[in-house]
């Protein structure tokens, strides 16, 4: 393998780091919560969808059967 040099204080100092604008990073930051929120809608969905396929499996062997579009 290969090793990596250590650093120094000085040569760390020397990188620069871009730091975007206060309006960028609010941008971000509402693009990161949409982000959120949508997964947290989708996680909710699948939740209610695996809820519905345990009742399903429960009723399967049920003579009167299942309305799957009354579960929706």
């Amino acid at each position: 393998g290969t090793a990596q040099p250590n650093l120094s204080a000085k040569s760390v100092g020397d990188y620069k780091i871009l730091v975007p604008s206060p309006e960028i990073q609010a941008q971000i930051a509402e693009q990161l919560t949409a982000a959120d929120k949508k997964i947290q809608t989708e996680r909710n969905y699948l939740e209610k969808l695996q809820n519905i396929k345990r009742g399903l499996i429960q009723d399967l062997l049920d003579p009167n059967g299942v309305s799957v579009d009354a579960l929706m």
